[in-house]
């Protein structure tokens, strides 16, 4: 958490698994990095894929990372 005047700056990192292998993921991540951006907002700053680990040949699990205004880390976790 980083403080600004009134309310505070949070940094979030999500994971998400994601099944179907690193072949199907690589198809559809482009997609998924831009409808991640279109979902900034004053509150929601800069949401992009932080990393993308290959678990197994029919799973990768991506990490989200976000910057998020918000008083507590409760409604940061859910603006996220």
């Amino acid at each position: 958490m980083t403080s600004s005047q009134e309310i505070p700056l949070y940094s979030v990192h999500l994971t998400i698994p994601r099944s179907g292998g690193w072949h199907e993921w690589r198809t559809v991540s482009g997609r998924y990095e831009e409808q991640l951006g279109a979902q900034e907002s004053p509150t929601v700053i800069g949401p992009h894929i932080e990393r993308e680990v290959r678990g197994r040949p029919d799973y990768v699990r991506v990490i989200i990372s976000v910057a998020v205004d918000a008083p507590d880390i409760a409604q940061a976790l859910t603006a996220a």
